[in-house]
């Protein structure tokens, strides 16, 4: 049979909407003795009002490690931007790779990346929650020599005015001291 009635699917469907946030109330113990469709509600009728709705179980969330480079260089520190896709993506970022690196590890990345003489002043652990994504992050706060043309070197005013870092890296901010 028809459930919805002629030229008016909209409020219908508004007040089904309504009925399920004020009547059948999520999360708590529905009120069927108020409810107008009692009479044709098969939840009710079957007993079954109390076990609906049926949430689905989050999936968990996906586990990601990073190592960020907290490069400074006299009184700029280094920046760039991410890819244009994923998670971020086109924001500004503290360079990065995927995987956490061991103190000995980072020299043969700077050098990759250009950067010769550094000095490694202190790691920090942080982490970051998205919705689906959970990064542990470890950051490598260093002091350089020299400027990579790599990546955009950027002054405390300005990371604090027109280059804004997203939570993930603006974490790091204190252990750099912007």
């Amino acid at each position: 049979r028809r459930i919805y009635p002629e030229g008016r699917c909209g409020d219908f469907t508004q007040s089904l909407m309504e009925l399920g946030a004020v009547v059948c109330v999520p999360g708590g113990a529905p009120k069927c003795e108020a409810c107008p469709l009692k009479e044709i509600c098969l939840s009710f009728a079957n007993g079954t009002e109390r076990m609906l709705p049926v949430k689905k179980k989050k999936p968990e969330k996906r586990q990601e490690e990073k190592t960020v480079f907290l490069l400074r260089c006299g009184e700029k520190i280094a920046v760039e931007r991410r890819e244009e896709k994923g998670v971020l993506h086109g924001l500004w970022q503290f360079p990065n790779v995927d995987g956490l690196l061991e103190d000995h590890q980072i020299a043969a990345v700077l050098r990759e990346w250009g950067i010769g003489a550094f000095s490694l002043e202190k790691s920090v652990e942080r982490s970051h929650i998205f919705t689906h994504i959970r990064w542990g992050m470890r950051g490598y706060v260093l002091s350089c020599e020299e400027m990579s043309s790599r990546f955009r070197w950027a002054t405390s005013e300005e990371l604090a005015g027109e280059i804004s870092l997203p939570t993930a890296f603006r974490q790091f901010a204190e252990d750099i001291s912007l």
